[in-house]
């Protein structure tokens, strides 16, 4: 769910080789492996740069026909920040930047 998580800070950003995954993605259902299945029936996210970074939303339509939408700021200041879901797996995130095209997440639930 997090690998494609990408932001920086406003200043940064702009330099960011990795700002051309700001936008509106869809997942490509047919070409995508699930191990374990179902697979998802669909699934869209959005890249949106702010001041401070940047938000992701996540709408997925798993294999069961459950909607799940998740929001969460992407920082990489590797503070958790709050996941706002509708029934995803967790709560919290935090971020780090390894490198310029490399980042490390952490997710929590529950603490």
């Amino acid at each position: 769910m997090l690998a494609l998580i990408l932001g920086a800070s406003a200043a940064a950003w702009a330099a960011d080789p990795l700002d051309t995954t700001l936008g509106t993605w869809k997942l490509n259902v047919a070409k995508s492996k699930f191990i374990p299945g179902p697979p998802f029936r669909s699934e869209t996210r959005t890249y949106v740069a702010l001041p401070e970074g940047v938000k992701v939303t996540i709408h997925t339509v798993d294999g069961d026909g459950k909607t799940i939408t998740t929001e969460f700021p992407v920082n990489y200041d590797g503070k958790y920040h709050h996941i706002t879901t509708s029934g995803g797996p967790a709560d919290a995130i935090s971020l780090t930047r390894i490198d310029a095209l490399t980042a490390e997440a952490h997710l929590t639930h529950a603490g």
